[in-house]
């Protein structure tokens, strides 16, 4: 199973991949806006595929401890406390919507 090693400060973290967590997300995600007789998706963005989708995100991140917020377009921000404030903060970002077919 990959993992990485970093190292803050002089503290080390041990990150590694929960393949079967992550696989199960996939699958229970994809459920949202399936395509009958087709591996694509269409989950459009302001439609309730795409709703249902943004409240299971929201839940995860609320359950590991992130604090959630919501701008006036949609957009969803998840902040994890790190270990250190004092060091500068890890972003990133993604998209829970697809084109048709995806």
């Amino acid at each position: 199973m990959p993992s990485a090693t970093l190292s803050l400060d002089t503290t080390e973290v041990s990150l590694r991949v929960d393949f079967e967590r992550l696989w199960s997300n996939i699958h229970q995600t994809a459920e949202w806006g399936a395509v009958a007789d087709s591996y694509g998706m269409a989950r459009l963005a302001l439609s309730n595929d795409d709703k249902a989708v943004r409240n299971w995100f929201v839940a995860k991140a609320k359950k590991i401890g992130c604090e959630v917020s919501v701008d006036a377009i949609g957009n969803i921000f998840a902040v994890l406390p790190g270990i250190n404030n004092d060091l500068a903060p890890i972003a990133m970002g993604s998209h829970l919507d697809t084109q048709f077919n995806g």
